[in-house]
């Protein structure tokens, strides 16, 4: 009598059924999600200062922060490279607006 080979069953979610992977794309949506939540939250916390609204806003938090560690390590790479991108600029328009506010107080000194 033959016996059936056993199969070896993919990941399993909770209730049984099939893991679907997620993608860089659905996981980056997901962060941006969180992160519009919890600035909500934390913006209602300001407002009211009920502290369930920063709970909240922690929470959401902590669940962006999950979810960025969930990225592929080649997008990880490159929205680690935007924002380093974005801080670059932000610095560098700062700076510029600095150096024309000492120019424009240098003109008026003179």
């Amino acid at each position: 009598m033959l016996t059936p080979t056993p199969t070896r069953p993919g990941p399993q979610g909770r209730y049984g059924e099939p893991v679907r992977t997620v993608s860089d794309a659905e996981i980056l949506d997901h962060i941006e999600h969180c992160r519009s939540l919890m600035e909500a939250r934390y913006a209602r916390f300001e407002r009211l200062r009920d502290p369930q609204d920063r709970a909240d806003a922690c929470e959401w938090m902590r669940r962006r922060d999950e979810a960025a560690a969930a990225l592929s390590p080649a997008c990880k790479a490159a929205r680690e490279a935007a924002i380093q991108q974005a801080i670059d600029d932000g610095v560098g328009y700062f700076v510029a607006q600095g150096d024309a506010a000492a120019a424009a107080m240098g003109r008026r000194a003179a």
